[in-house]
């Protein structure tokens, strides 16, 4: 009389391991976490080599394991009015604490106050060199712009009477 050989799965899931006994030629399909913050990449073996599948025809003991790339947003500044340049700046998801780049914008007559996240806005949404993590941010998968706002400056006069 013929039996089945039976093999071992192993999935290792952010950290979670799950081992189960399977029939030779069973198919089964890899579910994974959703993580925030993170992409997952895909499962891989022992060695490191990327299994290309969300199935998995049983054939022989294996141990897979999932692996999960942190987002990255980029932030792009813009002088809104104002003259200078400014670089990018790119925040990985996890990263603490991470700052803004402090403004290098300038506007003659005017004193900049802080960023807004829409061209034209008042409303100061982040101040100059912000201390924060991805996790201030609701959507972390999108690219970030942000527009200097300006304030008209004031200035003192004083008149001498003679």
């Amino acid at each position: 009389m013929w039996t089945i050989n039976q093999y071992e799965v192993t999935l290792i899931d952010n950290g979670k391991t799950t081992a189960l006994k399977y029939d030779f030629g069973s198919v089964i399909t890899l579910t994974h976490e959703n993580l925030d913050g993170y992409t997952f990449d895909g499962w891989y073996n022992d060695k490191d080599v990327k299994y290309n599948s969300d199935t998995l025809t049983v054939e022989e003991d294996i141990t897979l394991h999932t692996v999960y790339n942190a987002n990255k947003i980029n932030i792009t500044f813009h002088n809104n009015g104002g003259s200078g340049s400014m670089n990018g700046q790119t925040v990985t998801y996890g990263t603490t604490p991470c700052k803004l780049t402090a403004n290098a914008f300038t506007k003659t007559g005017y004193t900049f106050v802080g960023w807004a996240t829409s061209e034209g806005s008042t409303e100061v949404s982040y101040v100059d060199q912000y201390e924060f993590t991805l996790d201030d941010f609701t959507e972390t998968s999108k690219d970030l712009d942000l527009y200097a706002i300006w304030q008209v400056g004031e200035f003192t006069i004083t008149f001498d009477s003679m």
